[in-house]
């Protein structure tokens, strides 16, 4: 008699364990129909495979979770089906559990290094075969697991992979501008200074300048200037050659690092830029501000001592070109 609310213990079993689909290759006729009752009560789903060269082909393509074949299956040796499924793809995880007479037990090392997870010696009782067959539900909800728990860890990498590319890229971005910034920039210019210096391709730096951009922001505010700014850096980015790199290089200056530029083209891309920049319509609150650009260009000559060095140069070009009017492009002597 069943009490309220009980349920019995074969059902307890069957709810916290879960149905596995269970492969039967090459069982004699006279222990089928047994076997396969057995693996119902244990609470999973039997599925007889025709012990033929096409029912063994469609293991080897779509293995179950568990198989169970006897090691005396008439169409195939069983330690050659072992082998042929751990070398398929699908057929690396599954459970393999073979049944053998005691007269084949001579063989069940042999079987067992051919891939065979576990062997039984018939006649197989309900006990010995519950015992087996949880021990390869256990071994298949742990190998589920340990695989969920790789993709998670593997996604979690991926994610902290992406976050830790967000980070670096904004920590190398100029917030206002988004441009990059001066690290990114001085970086970008050492590196190609130093393939420079092997290959003896030239190598330009230009400086950019504001010119009264305290007049700026003094008549139209600050936020008017950071706005010059952000438009600036949008014109920047828009007469920029692809392999050249343009960034802030702090408060109103820019710098431009020109790769394969001698001095002609430097100096182009410099009054290229100046031009534009003086054609721009620079507005702020419907207001037309009028920006022009001072432009300080240097050229590696093969004597300087590291990439600082073509700074310093630009820098002193920027200077001069202050110096002489502003709005104008200066190369360094």
């Amino acid at each position: 008699m069943r009490r309220m609310g009980t349920v019995p213990d074969s059902e307890n079993r069957r709810a916290r364990t879960p149905c596995l689909h269970v492969q039967l290759i090459g069982i004699p006729a006279p222990d089928l129909a047994p076997l396969m009752q057995q693996i119902e009560e244990l609470g999973h789903q039997p599925v007889l495979v025709v012990d033929s060269a096409e029912g063994l082909a469609q293991v080897l393509r779509r293995p179950a979770q568990i198989i169970v074949a006897d090691l005396s299956m008439p169409s195939l040796k069983a330690t050659d089906f072992c082998r042929n499924l751990r070398l398929a793809q699908k057929g690396k995880d599954c459970y393999v559990l073979l049944l053998a007479t005691p007269e084949n037990e001579s063989r069940i090392l042999e079987a067992i290094a051919a891939g065979a997870d576990d062997v039984l010696v018939k006649p197989v009782n309900m006990e010995t075969l519950r015992v087996h067959i949880n021990t390869a539900t256990r071994m298949q909800i742990l190998k589920d697991e340990m695989q969920r728990e790789r993709l998670g860890i593997m996604r979690s990498t991926d994610e902290f992979a992406v976050a830790q590319k967000r980070l670096l890229q904004d920590a190398l971005t100029d917030t206002l501008t988004q441009l990059p910034n001066r690290r990114k920039g001085l970086d970008f210019l050492a590196s190609e200074w130093v393939f420079a210096q092997s290959s003896g391709a030239p190598l330009a730096c230009l400086m950019l300048d504001i010119d009264h951009f305290k007049r700026i922001n003094d008549n139209f505010g600050h936020a008017a200037g950071d706005e010059v700014l952000r438009q600036l850096a949008e014109v920047l980015r828009n007469t920029s050659r692809s392999e050249d790199m343009i960034f802030r290089y702090g408060g109103e200056e820019f710098a431009a690092v020109l790769t394969n530029a001698n001095q002609r083209i430097a100096l182009q891309i410099g009054e290229r830029i100046r031009t534009l920049v003086e054609k721009t319509a620079f507005l702020w609150e419907a207001q037309r501000i009028p920006v022009t650009l001072s432009v300080g260009v240097a050229v590696t000559r093969g004597h300087e001592t590291d990439s600082l060095a073509l700074i310093q140069a630009a820098d002193l070009a920027l200077y001069q070109a202050k110096e002489g009017g502003r709005n104008r492009v200066v190369s360094s002597a």
